[in-house]
């Protein structure tokens, strides 16, 4: 009898040592805390550029990996917009999660750009005309935030204030017809419009713009050069 048990004892604690063994064969590497993030890979470039007033953005999107948990992709949330029609930098944060809840966040910049932004600056001005005589000032030039191609002057034709607006076509500046209310001294409104025009792209950038201005029924002819700074 006591030999039996003594045999059954044996037996139970050989099976038991097979067991434990092959639960420590079945033991993964990943056993433990899990604390890695998921990595993020941005598809396509980290900055990228676009034109004022292009289509809506369409974002190339990015990619998440665990690495317990395989392609955690569907787990990305993006914040942040892109607005098109004002120019700007925009950004947007995409975050990631694991089962575990690790987080990790990649980030992309996009800018929306005026392509008359080459012009911004500040110029040296020589403004000239039949009737009055010759003026030099600085004014300073400046890409519109919603309309591309548009630049704003701020004294044109040697008056201070005098915002009008030209559109940038090829290496020409259109002056459209436009009114200025209350300008000069005295005040009166003044009615501008370019007749040609031209731009040298370099190292000092210069435009030339031949104009009309009309103030009660008269009309004068001018020309502005503007040097850049």
């Amino acid at each position: 009898m006591k030999k039996s048990i003594f045999f059954y004892t044996i037996i139970v604690f050989l099976f038991g040592v097979t067991v434990l063994n092959a639960c420590k064969k079945n033991v993964t590497p990943f056993d433990g805390l899990d604390a890695t993030k998921p990595i993020l890979t941005l598809i396509g470039l980290p900055n990228c550029d676009i034109i004022l007033n292009s289509a809506n953005y369409l974002d190339p999107g990015c990619t998440a990996m665990d690495d317990r948990d395989g392609d955690v992709t569907q787990s990305i949330n993006i914040t942040g917009t892109v607005n098109t029609n004002l120019a700007g930098t925009y950004t947007l944060t995409y975050t990631a999660h694991d089962y575990s809840g690790n987080i990790n966040s990649i980030h992309r910049n996009v800018r929306v750009y005026n392509q008359a932004e080459i012009l911004q600056g500040y110029y040296s001005v020589y403004d000239s005309t039949l009737a009055n005589p010759n003026y030099f000032y600085s004014d300073v030039i400046t890409p519109s935030v919603t309309i591309n191609n548009r630049v704003l002057i701020s004294k044109f034709a040697a008056y201070n204030p005098c915002v009008v607006y030209g559109n940038k076509i090829g290496l020409t500046i259109d002056i459209p017809t436009q009114t200025i209310f209350n300008v000069g001294n005295p005040p009166i409104d003044r009615t501008f419009s370019s007749l040609s025009s031209s731009i040298v792209i370099g190292l000092n950038t210069m435009l030339t713009i031949y104009y009309s201005e009309t103030t009660n029924g008269n009309t004068i002819y001018g020309k502005g050069t503007y040097t850049k700074q």
